[in-house]
């Protein structure tokens, strides 16, 4: 089983052999002991609820964009 920590990462789950990116954990959900992972594109606002059984491979190296800091050149 996959661990998957929500931490603010963006994730890319590959899926039946299909890459899904941009995505943004949502939940885990065991429904007759089947697990379920819920994920949002936040690029398109879809949600996609993938079984755990068909993913591939979770890839967590997409850094999401660092917070805001003071602008410099902004007065």
């Amino acid at each position: 089983m996959y661990m998957i920590m929500d931490n603010g990462l963006l994730i890319e789950v590959i899926y039946k052999k299909k890459l899904y990116q941009y995505l943004e954990f949502i939940r885990l959900d065991n429904i007759c002991q089947k697990t379920y992972v819920t994920c949002k594109n936040i690029v398109t606002g879809e949600m996609y609820t993938f079984d755990e059984e068909y993913i591939d491979n979770i890839i967590t190296n997409i850094q999401p964009k660092p917070d805001e800091e003071e602008n410099p050149v902004a007065i």
